[in-house]
């Protein structure tokens, strides 16, 4: 292990993990010095965290609920400042490490003056829908959080996750906030994370297929409630990404209403997160 890697933490969030997470995790916690593995569950699954502590280099944090995206990530990147590391990998529990993504994104750390660099993150894979360019790295206005790698001085001057965004566009709205804050987002295309989006399904529509994401209707709640915040937030900073984000929006519920199961459930959610937004209500949504 280099120097550059002994300054280099991971933090996967767990949320009811599958037996599956684990080997995702042995795709990349050997090549990290410490990991922090903190579960969102409200049940203690004795099986898999048995395992997980079985590792020498994982710190297992246990919440006991959910607490959501956000404050997970806080917490992991506040233990990992506390151990005095200066980057951290953050993971999804459903993402693996391709072999050598972890060795290439260090190694272009090495290449670099990272300092303005806010986030660099692998091209994120998702069952072949999409493929990495020929160039080696894009500037990009936000990514998803897994397989990311947070600079944790940026982290100190711009401050936490959003803790009432709890889960969606958290990541879209910590990465815009960088951006405005003058640090860069790079994606670095060499470097491949395999990453499930959850039931992404094509359909046939007209002459072409289209991809449907099939999200629950409590994720579109949030997706549609923190999507019109961060909308709010950043409309005057980054326009471009305003108004193709604003239009997105409406294209997604076209999908909803031709292609998916359920919809008027989830429509009727759609419409809850957009008068919750309104109503500036936010946080963990309480079912009654």
């Amino acid at each position: 292990m280099n120097s550059k890697s002994a300054d280099i933490a991971g933090l996967v969030v767990l949320y009811n993990p599958d037996q599956n997470v684990i080997g995702n995790i042995q795709s990349y916690i050997n090549q990290l010095p410490m990991l922090y593995v903190v579960d969102n569950s409200e049940v203690y699954n004795n099986k898999i965290i048995e395992i997980i502590k079985t590792f020498n280099n994982a710190k297992y944090i246990f919440n006991g609920e959910n607490l959501g995206i956000a404050k997970t990530l806080n917490i992991g990147a506040e233990e990992a400042i506390k151990d005095g590391f200066k980057l951290l990998f953050t993971f999804d529990q459903d993402s693996k490490a391709t072999p050598g993504m972890i060795e290439t994104m260090i190694s272009f750390l090495e290449e670099i003056d990272y300092s303005s660099i806010g986030i660099l993150s692998p091209f994120q894979d998702n069952k072949g829908y999409r493929k990495p360019p020929s160039r080696r790295t894009t500037s990009v206005s936000n990514i998803a959080t897994s397989g990311n790698l947070l600079n944790l001085d940026a982290y100190k001057q711009v401050g936490p996750f959003l803790d009432k965004l709890f889960i969606d566009y958290v990541d879209v709205e910590y990465c815009l906030r960088l951006n405005n804050c003058g640090f860069k987002v790079i994606r670095l295309n060499d470097a491949i994370l395999i990453h499930n989006l959850g039931n992404i399904v094509k359909r046939r529509f007209l002459f072409r297929k289209v991809a449907v994401t099939n999200h629950s209707p409590l994720r579109l709640y949030y997706r549609t409630r923190n999507r019109f915040y961060v909308l709010r937030k950043y409309k005057y900073k980054f326009p471009l990404f305003s108004i193709y984000n604003f239009f997105r929006f409406f294209l997604e519920t076209l999908k909803i209403v031709c292609f998916e199961s359920n919809r008027i459930e989830k429509i009727r959610m759609m419409i809850k997160g957009y008068s919750h937004y309104k109503k500036n209500n936010f946080g963990k949504l309480i079912l009654n």
